[in-house]
């Protein structure tokens, strides 16, 4: 679409081409090309902090949720650039939603952004301290601003009109514990990390999805062998058992390898990693045999797991 908001078709001459040679329009050149520089939270581009990421990642009961205040800078130029109109109540959904055709997003919208270049700095402070000079690292995303739109939704939270029923059977886990009403799922992941944890939570959008775990293949495909919810040090854990088949008969180590996870609500509501748990030496271990020698891993079960924090704690 051009600067007078007519479609551009097929392609057209430029002038530093051969006779006779023809290619796609340049960018640049765009009457309404624009470069938007701004200042943004390194854990997330889009909002002015973390902790306002945080609310939108688990859909915080708060007023003004998705409004342009929420925005960081940089992102409130960009949406200041595409949206001319209106009060900005729902400024994250809107840049959310730019491609959905029943809001008018496609094609004017995403036509529209994709004439937008979003260069984000930040400053290198070594380079501050070898002579006073100043030195920024550049990331220019040429192609589109829908990239950094669409990481609103990459490794976060997808919204569905209902939460999956509980059933075990299904891998489907009630999490009440941790939230009122919300679920852990052991779900199908990506090639190279076949198997991962999503979290549900109700909000007034809906069912809330966010992954919070992924598990590698290490030799061979993991499985999770248990998901169940302890207290430690004051805060609701959830527990994963995982588990590797492993079978290296030229070094004497086969057998089964374990290893325990545990994940707790951080200030910012987002579940991470408790490392203390993961990190402990009797959390992981061989169930058969290493360099041939018998080996037992003892925590291979949710109760034998409960006995061992429980006696830490003591």
């Amino acid at each position: 679409m051009n600067a007078e908001g007519r479609p551009i078709d097929g392609c057209v001459c430029d002038f530093n081409h051969a006779s006779g040679r023809v290619t796609r329009e340049f960018a640049q050149k765009w009457d309404d090309f624009e470069c938007l520089v701004g200042v943004h939270d390194p854990a997330h581009t889009t909002f002015a902090t973390t902790q306002e990421w945080a609310k939108w990642e688990r859909g915080a009961e708060v007023a003004d949720l998705a409004s342009r205040s929420t925005l960081s800078s940089l992102m409130i130029k960009v949406y200041d650039a595409l949206f001319t109109q209106g009060d900005g109540r729902q400024a994250v959904r809107e840049l959310c939603t730019l491609s959905q055709t029943e809001r008018g997003g496609y094609p004017r919208l995403m036509q529209a952004a994709s004439r937008l270049i979003v260069k984000h700095d930040g400053a290198n402070s070594w380079a501050a301290k070898e002579g006073g000079l100043k030195m920024f690292i550049s990331k220019l995303l040429a192609a589109s601003v829908m990239s950094l739109l669409l990481s609103l939704n990459a490794y976060g939270a997808k919204v569905a009109s209902d939460c999956p029923v509980v059933n075990i059977e299904n891998n489907v886990f009630d999490a009440s514990v941790l939230e009122w009403n919300s679920r852990v799922s052991i779900e199908n992941g990506a090639d190279d990390y076949p198997i991962v944890l999503d979290f549900y939570r109700v909000t007034k959008e809906g069912c809330r999805k966010t992954e919070f775990a992924r598990y590698p293949i290490e030799g061979s495909a993991p499985t999770v062998e248990s998901i169940f919810f302890m207290p430690l040090h004051g805060r609701v854990n959830v527990f994963s058992i995982v588990a590797w088949d492993i079978n290296n008969r030229g070094d004497g180590t086969y057998g089964r390898l374990y290893q325990v996870y545990a994940y707790f609500f951080d200030k910012n509501g987002v579940l991470v990693e408790n490392k203390r748990v993961s990190e402990d030496n009797s959390m992981t271990g061989i169930d058969g045999y290493t360099h041939g020698t018998e080996s037992k891993f003892r925590y291979g079960t949710a109760s034998d797991v409960k006995r061992y924090w429980r006696s830490r704690l003591r």
